[in-house]
This record gives C-alpha cells, structure tokens and sequence, in this order.
C-alpha cells in the first residue's frame, strides 16, 4: 500500500522511512495508556524488535 504522506514524501530522496500509527490520542484509553512510561517502553521494544 502506498500513501502520499508528506513526512514520507519530503524525505524519500535522502533515507528510507516507515510511519507508525501506535494509537489515537483521541481515545481517552489509548491517550492514558501511551502516556505510562511502561507503555513507551513496551512500543519501543516491539518496533526494535
């Protein structure tokens, strides 16, 4: 699938890039749940993994 994202677009020429959608802050859950730090932790490893 391909979109036309600008922070995809503008940068293509000079590195590779993935977007991430990891959440909507405009759910209260999701918005209180990516805010714990345990949360920010558990995204980061699974992207890195």
């Amino acid at each position: 699938m391909y979109d036309d994202f600008q922070v995809l677009r503008e940068a293509q020429l000079t590195c590779p890039g993935v977007l991430l959608e990891l959440g909507f802050i405009s759910n209260e859950e999701e918005a209180k749940h990516s805010s714990r730090r345990e949360s920010i932790t558990g995204l980061a490893l699974v992207i890195l993994i």
